[in-house]
């Protein structure tokens, strides 16, 4: 069983490798809201040094991160379509 933040985290890394788009998809907004407000607490100016994954690897951390990036790019092109992801 996992924990909320847990799902959100690994729907996070999972915007690493595929599209936020295709993953939108596929997820109920309860998960989309929380990855909006997961990626959009990441700074503009943070880089993958700056992320710490609980209980996880550094690898893993990097992959969180360039997940949040995609996704923040994503949630940028769609605000008007996702009411989460507002500021």
């Amino acid at each position: 069983m996992y924990t909320f933040p847990e799902v959100i985290t690994a729907i996070v890394v999972e915007g690493a490798s595929r599209e936020p788009g295709v993953l939108t998809q596929e997820l109920p907004t309860q998960f989309l809201d929380g990855v909006a407000e997961s990626v959009l607490a990441l700074p503009a100016n943070a880089t993958a040094d700056d992320v710490f994954v609980f209980k996880s690897s550094r690898s893993h951390a990097e992959a969180w991160f360039n997940g949040a990036l995609n996704w923040k790019r994503y949630i940028g092109g769609h605000r008007s379509d996702h009411p989460g992801a507002s500021p």
